[in-house]
């Protein structure tokens, strides 16, 4: 059996993983090793490596280890992992355009800021905090 399984070290290094972050996923719940050999050390399954691939993907998607860890415990127990993953994904989706809209409005205020005469906003005797309603109309310092 142990030629099958790989140590936490080797799975670090076919996975690209630090010891470190498989010691953290493994205390989230997100990765168990498979048994505990004769000297009581760890031993991970080969397809381990790709469970980590699959964390790192889902991390950069914005999902949660919370969230990566219910789509893999569904994955473990053959229970509709897809299906959650779909639900996931899509309120993934309806975040990222609600984040989207804001950034467009911030982008928008920035822009306008920018675009007024900053040697006309630098002088003027305008209280900074009065500045932000004409940056919210369109900058003018009279």
């Amino acid at each position: 059996m142990e030629q099958q399984t790989l140590t936490r070290g080797q799975l670090a290094k076919q996975s690209g993983k630090s010891f470190e972050t498989i010691r953290f996923y493994e205390d989230k719940g997100l990765i168990s090793p498979a048994y505990r050999d004769s000297s009581n050390y760890r031993r991970y399954r080969q397809s381990d490596s790709q469970r980590l691939s699959f964390i790192d993907q889902a991390k950069q998607l914005g999902f949660s280890l919370r969230e990566i860890a219910d789509i893999l415990e569904l994955h473990d127990r053959n229970e509709g992992a897809c299906r959650s993953l779909a639900e996931k994904a899509k309120l993934k989706l309806d975040e990222i355009d609600a984040q989207i809209v804001e950034l467009e409005k911030r982008r928008e205020l920035l822009q306008r800021l920018n675009s007024c005469d900053t040697l006309e906003l630098v002088d003027c005797d305008c209280d900074i905090i009065a500045q932000s309603e004409l940056i919210q109309r369109g900058c003018s310092c009279s």
